[in-house]
């Protein structure tokens, strides 16, 4: 009876902690498909099944593990992607996929750039869309602005893209999307069709939340539109306009999921590869957020991380075991022994939950769900105690005039925190977001030079009269923030 009784907490607690941890989280579908692949280990699994396909399904699971941040030896299935890229058969569009998934582990090999030629003369979409995703990433091959001008000019009455006929497709219009999204921004014309092509969607979204795609509502269409809200920097979870009266998009890929194997393709359907897959991938671009085909940073090598809050987590479970068998140990056998760690446990996991627990890379790379449309300038600079110490530079400049984009009615800390995250410079502020004081930036604080020492900021030249949190910006502005000894005086 104790024993099962034990078991049945045990279960509770893993119950409560698994839904603690989202809806569904893609780390908790990741590991789902290990187990059922039979590898027993995330890294025996890259090697062997992935490996195998690293041309069709493998690559897609190799973006996904990129964008996860998943620390893995990406060697093997490297020579394998060669190998297959050395082939003549493949169709352009598969050639860049291919080297796409390259991109993502890393590669640097010439069949990449030879992927973009293969499509310079295409004027069809896929080898546009995909094309354009190689040279985002610094593939060279083509003319990018040809690539992009080709790809608007296919552009829709109804504001989508199709590969056939004159009605936008779900699919072809979220991938569209996806591959103009790091250039928001830098074209008005390209703001425009991501605008008209947002639309859309959102005209074409069923009241349930979900998307109907060649006459079917599937997973996959559901998963594509949260891909490319993502990347530019939407929450297909929150945004009014992709949640309607039967939920949003997340809540519609939701339905298609079987738990214990992955996601079907359609409604009752049963699992299925590549809807699990792309539904794996936009989880993962809800929970980790930035643009989803483009591959910043070095490749991890080894291991499997969880993030801050899972390591959290996954302590408190631990701490829970541990005081059950030392609870044991001692010879307890009253039933609330083991029921009150339960519900202090059971806390610290509802308390950790919802508090935002970043580490440093999940922070610095952690972008906005606030759709951001307007053009700003900024720089940050110590000139009044350059080379001083050592945070102080010798030339003064901690961060070089930069164009940052802000939310319609965004404010100068707005900009600064999104500046310093985007450029990983460290700040501290007191209060919250809408009444913040900066104490510092580049750690140079506040009094380190004196009584009169701290930050203070300019726009368009004139020091400002209220705090950074008050001050809107608009369309245009210059926006300096300076380290001074006396209050400005010394500038």
């Amino acid at each position: 009876m104790f024993r099962k009784f034990l078991a049945g907490l045990l279960a509770l607690m893993m119950i409560f902690v698994s839904g603690a941890m989202a809806e569904d989280s893609a780390d908790a579908v990741l590991q789902e498909q290990v187990a059922r692949s039979g590898a027993g280990s995330l890294q025996a699994w890259l090697d062997g099944d992935l490996t195998g396909s690293i041309d069709g399904i493998g690559g897609w699971y190799v973006i996904a593990l990129r964008k996860m941040g998943a620390e893995v030896d990406f060697g093997p299935a490297r020579d394998a992607l060669r190998e297959k890229a050395a082939e003549d058969t493949q169709s352009v569009t598969k050639k860049e996929r291919m080297a796409l998934a390259a991109q993502a582990m890393g590669m640097d090999d010439e069949f990449i750039d030879g992927a973009v030629s293969a499509a310079a003369d295409e004027e069809t979409l896929m080898p546009l869309i995909f094309a354009l995703h190689l040279m985002n990433n610094g593939a060279e091959g083509a003319d990018r602005e040809t690539i992009v001008q080709r790809l608007l000019g296919l552009q829709l009455e109804d504001g989508g893209w199709a590969v056939i006929g004159t009605a936008a497709d779900v699919d072809c219009t979220a991938m569209a999307l996806q591959a103009l999204a790091p250039l928001r921004g830098t074209d008005e014309n390209v703001d425009a069709a991501i605008n008209r092509g947002l639309s859309a969607l959102s005209s074409i979204q069923l009241e349930n939340g979900g998307f109907t795609g060649m006459g079917m509502e599937s997973a996959e269409s559901c998963a594509q539109v949260i891909l490319a809200l993502s990347s530019l920097g939407i929450d297909a979870r929150t945004d009014a306009r992709f949640v309607k009266s039967g939920g949003s998009a997340a809540d519609a890929m939701a339905r298609f999921r079987i738990e214990g194997e992955g996601y079907s393709h359609d409604a009752g359907g049963s699992v299925n590869d590549t809807a699990t897959v792309q539904c794996l991938s936009a989880l993962v671009s809800m929970e980790h957020s930035g643009t989803w085909y483009v591959f910043e940073g070095e490749v991890n090598e080894s291991g499997f991380r969880l993030s801050a809050k899972g390591w959290m987590l996954a302590a408190i479970l631990a701490l829970l075991l541990i005081w059950w068998v030392i609870a044991f140990a001692r010879g307890k056998r009253n039933a609330r022994s083991y029921l009150f760690p339960v519900i202090v446990c059971a806390v610290l996991a509802a308390i950790v939950w919802n508090v935002d627990i970043r580490n440093p890379e999940e922070y610095y790379t952690a972008e906005s769900d606030a759709e951001r449309t307007v053009p700003t300038v900024i720089s940050i600079r110590c000139d009044a105690v350059a080379g001083e110490n050592e945070y102080a530079s010798a030339d003064g400049v901690i961060l070089a005039e930069t164009e940052i984009m802000i939310a319609e009615g965004g404010t100068a800390f707005d900009q600064l925190l999104e500046a310093t995250r985007s450029n990983r410079i460290q700040m501290e502020y007191d209060g919250t977001v809408a009444g913040a004081y900066v104490r510092g930036i580049g750690y140079l604080y506040e009094y380190d030079f004196g009584n009169l020492s701290g930050w203070m900021y300019k726009v368009n030249g004139v020091f400002a009269d209220v705090g950074c949190s008050q001050y809107t910006l608009r369309e245009g502005d210059r926006v300096e923030w300076v380290y001074t000894k006396n209050l400005g005086k010394d500038e």
